[in-house]
């Protein structure tokens, strides 16, 4: 009986542990860029500045990511590549004074130094049995730096999904994990303070991972914000996913893609949301995680 007992409140301190829900802070969204759409794929912080990418050709820059009065705005601040047919920008990290952007389209990683240097990272597919040209679009969608063991974590999409640890030296690949429980999908990372951070939109959920064995120490939803019920915030609900994660001191942000489609009547209602702008929920960072 006590060992019943025993299990039965492992699985409720479990399943309550699977539903706490961030705090909300504020729901932003970003102005059009010279009247052009901007569709928000990846968000980083370097001191005290934030910088996103965007996954169309037409978006060829990182950008500076500054407030407004009724939300946010960006500004070119570094040439990535000439606009082009190959530009599918995912993700991006900081680390050592570089910033580190994943192209879906050609599974590469790049480094861009202060000075505007772009330099590949050589990662090892062949080696470690991998083809990324079957991905499609279905590729990486997430990545994240250990800058202190000198790693790079990789996230592949969907079908399947798994996370690839890479030596950033090398390009070896020490590791592909899979995850069993939490959504069907990786949408980005952020190493933080030691942890890996995975945000899952398929189950509105952002992820603790120990990367020392790459268990879930804990897990918290934005479900009550992205999609309470039958509510949507943008329409129709196959968009406005999340694309975007950040980790600062005392909060976590999430930007959602929208892809140009319009905000809903909820989102409007609730969060003054208009048009079709993508938008970054900012949630408290909970004590411990």
């Amino acid at each position: 009986m006590k060992t019943t007992a025993f299990l039965i409140l492992a699985f409720q301190l479990a399943t309550q542990l699977m539903r706490q829900e961030l705090e909300l802070l504020s729901v932003g969204q970003i102005q059009r860029l010279n009247g052009k759409r901007f569709d928000l794929s990846g968000i980083s912080s370097r001191n005290d500045s934030v910088f996103v990418v965007a996954d169309k050709a037409s978006n060829p820059y990182i950008y500076l990511l500054g407030t407004v009065a009724k939300g946010y705005e960006v500004a070119p601040w570094k040439k990535i590549r000439s606009a082009g047919s190959y530009i599918d920008y995912e993700g991006i990290a900081q680390a050592k004074g570089e910033f580190y952007l994943i192209n879906e389209k050609t599974s590469s990683v790049q480094r861009i130094s202060e000075e505007g240097t772009i330099r590949k990272t050589p990662i090892r597919y062949k080696d470690a049995g991998l083809k990324p040209k079957n991905w499609k679009n279905a590729g990486l969608e997430g990545i994240a730096i250990n800058e202190k063991k000198g790693l790079i974590y990789l996230a592949k999409e969907r079908s399947p999904r798994f996370i690839l640890e890479v030596e950033e030296e090398t390009g070896r690949i020490r590791r592909k994990i899979k995850l069993k429980k939490h959504g069907m999908d990786f949408s980005d990372l952020c190493f933080n303070k030691g942890y890996l951070y995975a945000l899952i939109r398929s189950s509105f959920e952002v992820l603790k991972i120990d990367p020392k064995n790459m268990k879930v120490n804990a897990s918290y939803s934005y479900r009550s914000v992205a999609k309470p019920e039958k509510e949507k915030l943008f329409e129709p609900y196959r968009f406005g996913m999340a694309e975007a994660l950040l980790l600062t001191e005392n909060e976590i942000w999430i930007g959602l893609d929208n892809n140009h489609v319009k905000a809903s009547g909820y989102g409007s209602k609730r969060f003054g949301l208009e048009g079709n702008a993508p938008a970054i929920p900012k949630f408290r960072r909970p004590v411990g995680f």
